[in-house]
């Protein structure tokens, strides 16, 4: 691309940091919220819970992006191409590498609390 850090970049970086880690959250969420007991079944809850909403709402950011990257403007092109990679890029993290990740070694429920998501046993603390 050529591109040096400017003000532009800068910018781009300050403002897309939050979506990088969006998908993420998301996830782990739902992952951390499932009543399953083994983790590939809370990983399977999460994805059933937030996965369809976390890919349109990639693709829905993904479809701006492009008619962004179509503008003469040189601010909304660069603007339009860094926000679609790091969405792209963030999505694909999330679904295959973190997924993989929690399946194998993601946090399993605490013991005592069957029946009762996550957030019920942090308001009875």
């Amino acid at each position: 691309m050529g591109w040096t850090l400017g003000s532009y970049e800068s910018q781009f970086i300050m403002i897309l940091s939050g979506f990088s880690v969006d998908y993420v959250v998301h996830l782990a969420h739902a992952y951390m919220e499932s009543l399953a007991k083994l983790r590939i079944d809370r990983v399977h809850d999460g994805v059933r819970a937030l996965g369809i909403s976390v890919f349109w709402g990639m693709a829905t950011s993904a479809i701006a992006c492009v008619s962004l990257t179509l503008c003469q403007i040189q601010f909304f092109f660069k603007f339009g191409l860094f926000f679609l990679l790091t969405i792209l890029w963030a999505y694909l993290w999330s679904s295959l590498f973190m997924l993989s990740v929690l399946a194998w070694v993601g946090p399993e429920p605490r013991k005592g609390n069957e029946g009762q998501s996550n957030a019920e046993t942090v308001h009875k603390i």
